[in-house]
């Protein structure tokens, strides 16, 4: 690949990263500062879907120092075998935010069509945040 072209990718992901961790911890700032939001399931549910957009995109924006130094193709390569594992399994577990807006979507079907209310939603709450975590983690 050309030069200029693995210039561009290598520094492209650092802005997009950077606009995603920005807006997800001003969400997890928003759900976390407010006593009215905590309570909320379908907050919680949102900030830790936020939580793991911002390990995710801090990973891509640190991307360099993951990738094995030995890979003269990526500029800017500090990294070993094992921190690139480690960001192999990070952006892995990334899944995790896809099935926590399934889930979103699941409380949603919950409270509008089957009209659910607080109560019967905490006993359910515990399942719509422990599958999609497993599920990044295996």
């Amino acid at each position: 690949m050309h030069k200029v072209a693995l210039l561009f990718l290598a520094i492209l992901p650092k802005f997009t990263s950077s606009l995603s961790a920005l807006g997800s911890s001003m969400i997890i700032s928003q759900v976390l500062t407010s006593k009215k939001n905590r309570s909320n399931q379908q907050q919680r549910i949102i900030c830790v879907m936020s939580v793991i957009d911002l390990l995710v995109s801090s990973v891509w924006f640190f991307t360099n120092l993951f990738i094995p130094s030995d890979v003269k193709s990526f500029p800017w390569a500090v990294g070993n075998p094992t921190s690139c594992s480690v960001q192999g399994f990070i952006v892995q577990f990334s899944i995790s935010s896809v099935l926590y807006n399934a889930s979103l979507s699941f409380y949603y079907v919950l409270v509008i069509k089957y009209k659910y209310r607080r109560h019967k939603l905490q006993k359910v709450e515990k399942y719509i945040h422990f599958f999609p975590i497993m599920f990044g983690l295996v």
